[in-house]
């Protein structure tokens, strides 16, 4: 597992080459990552959610982020959002930015700040 440690918080980094499969491979992969080396957010690369994730009606999204919230994780995905034309997909992207729990940023660094910078639960 490859963690980043940012303000006193253990980051999971799930880089572009992992491929996160189902729900349940991301939830396996992030109560390891929260045993094992205490982390307390998560950053996925777009690519390793896989093309669905962005299709929101396909539920994968929904049932991800749930995963964070249950398990009181915050997540930071990153990667090039511009090239997905949904209007809701773009609606989430932005409403999610506002609050303090998921991320969509454009590079690792922004990913790290957003959610090292915010009080954990």
């Amino acid at each position: 597992m490859n963690i980043i440690k940012k303000s006193d918080n253990n980051i999971l980094l799930i880089d572009k080459e992992n491929k996160i499969l189902t729900a349940q491979d991301f939830l396996d992969t992030i109560t390891d990552a929260m045993y094992y080396y205490n982390c307390t957010a998560v950053v996925v690369h777009e690519n390793s959610l896989g093309r669905d994730f962005f299709e929101l009606k396909s539920g994968i999204a929904g049932e991800i982020l749930q995963k964070c919230s249950t398990y009181r994780i915050k997540i930071a995905i990153i990667g090039d959002f511009e090239k997905f034309s949904s209007k809701s997909l773009k609606a989430f992207i932005s409403e999610s930015n506002n609050r303090n729990t998921v991320f969509f940023k454009d590079n690792l660094e922004a990913g790290i700040h957003a959610i090292s910078s915010l009080k954990h639960p």
